[in-house]
Formats: C-alpha cells, sequence, structure tokens
C-alpha cells in the first residue's frame, strides 16, 4: 500500500488529534482526504451512516471543533465543515 503523504494533515495537527481526541483520527482522516481546494467539505446527513453513526459523528465533530482544528455548520441536511489549514494559524 502507498501512501499519499500530500493528502494526509500536517504532523503537528495529527498530533493533537491522536493525543487530544484519538476517536475521532478516523474521522479527520477521512474529511481531510475530501477536502475541495478551499479546505471544505460538504457532507450530507444520509451520508454520515457510511462515515459512521450520527451521534458518534456530532461528538467527534464537536471534539474537532474544540480543538481548533475545523469550523462547522450544519445547512439543511448537509454539514459545511472548514479545516484548518497552516496559513489559517497565522489569522
Amino acid at each position: 500500500m502507498i501512501l499519499e503523504y500530500e493528502n494526509l494533515p500536517p504532523t503537528p495537527f495529527l498530533r493533537q488529534v491522536h493525543l487530544h481526541c484519538p476517536k475521532a483520527a478516523s474521522l479527520y482522516d477521512y474529511l481531510w482526504g475530501k477536502k475541495d481546494d478551499q479546505s471544505v467539505v460538504k457532507v450530507n446527513k444520509d451520508d454520515i451512516v457510511f462515515i459512521s453513526s450520527m451521534e458518534s459523528f456530532k461528538d467527534n465533530i464537536r471534539r474537532l471543533n474544540l480543538e481548533g482544528l475545523l469550523n462547522y455548520f450544519r445547512k439543511g441536511d448537509q454539514y459545511i465543515i472548514e479545516l484548518v489549514e497552516w496559513d489559517d494559524l497565522d489569522e
């Protein structure tokens, strides 16, 4: 298996997830792989069941938000998730 390192979050972000909210690590990795050029991921409510249970998704997304790794809001049946990048840390 060949890893695609350019699709991984920066090492300090990964370390933060694994130390502070390890249950959310797989969701964070999934979101990072699905982000667009603006670091935004749109997840439909119906697609969440394929990722995890709805309660688990909500809990993990809140944990990642509290860690400062992403921002999110819900619009209808869709979650709009903006991942924090290196550039965002300077602002």
